[in-house]
């Protein structure tokens, strides 16, 4: 059972309590003088079945450390900023053959999960990528089946280019149930864009990663 702090009452058994449990962030700041808040500790598997009584209510899970509050409709995990939702890398090429957006070639696909309608920031890595002389490759990112918007390596006249890649979005999504996916597609079609990745070590390239935090 999760045990009840009452505003005003101290006491020294849940000394593994952070020492900004008070504190919510973004649209969960409550009044933190308010005769209503409630405190309440126990496991993260304890976790209250939501009630209109439990508004206004913080839960501290003792033996995961992560926090919740109840608003007025639901319980809410409390993250900060950089807190990692998903993390996904490949060990190996991508050859891009395909010339549209609506073909393009998945790269990294993240996990299917829940998420909430706060900012994410999708971040994506790839040690090199190679673009043809005059081709364009492209660097899409996806949520669930929404484009996000591109970026591009752009190949120099007569020469391949090839450089690290690296992007970072930050997303203001609708709460839901989805995976974010970077996808790849060519100005061209000759096999000459490619998006580099390996298992990383001595005389390896690093894999290629997408990360998704809190913003």
């Amino acid at each position: 059972m999760p045990t009840t702090l009452t505003r005003g009452f101290r006491t020294p058994v849940i000394t593994d309590a952070p020492p900004d449990i008070t504190v919510a962030v973004g649209n969960l700041a409550a009044d933190v003088n308010s005769k209503s808040q409630k405190y309440l500790y126990g496991a993260e598997g304890s976790l209250p079945t939501f009630a209109a009584s439990y508004e206004g209510t913080y839960y501290y899970c003792v033996d995961t450390g992560n926090r919740y509050f109840a608003d007025n409709l639901a319980w809410h995990k409390i993250t900060s900023p950089g807190t990692e939702l998903d993390y996904k890398k490949i060990v190996a090429n991508v050859t891009i053959t395909v010339q549209t957006e609506a073909t393009a070639i998945s790269i990294i696909t993240g996990t299917s999960k829940a998420y909430d309608a706060s900012r994410k920031r999708i971040e994506f890595f790839s040690p090199r990528c190679d673009a043809g002389d005059h081709q364009t490759l492209y660097i899409c990112a996806y949520r669930g089946g929404t484009s996000l918007g591109q970026a591009i390596v752009y190949g120099e006249p007569y020469a391949q280019h090839q450089e690290r890649f690296v992007v970072t979005y930050d997303d203001s999504p609708t709460a839901g149930t989805y995976a974010y996916t970077i996808k790849a597609f060519s100005s061209g079609s000759a096999g000459t864009e490619i998006v580099y990745a390996g298992a990383g070590g001595v005389g390896n390239l690093m894999p290629a990663t997408m990360r998704v935090t809190v913003a």
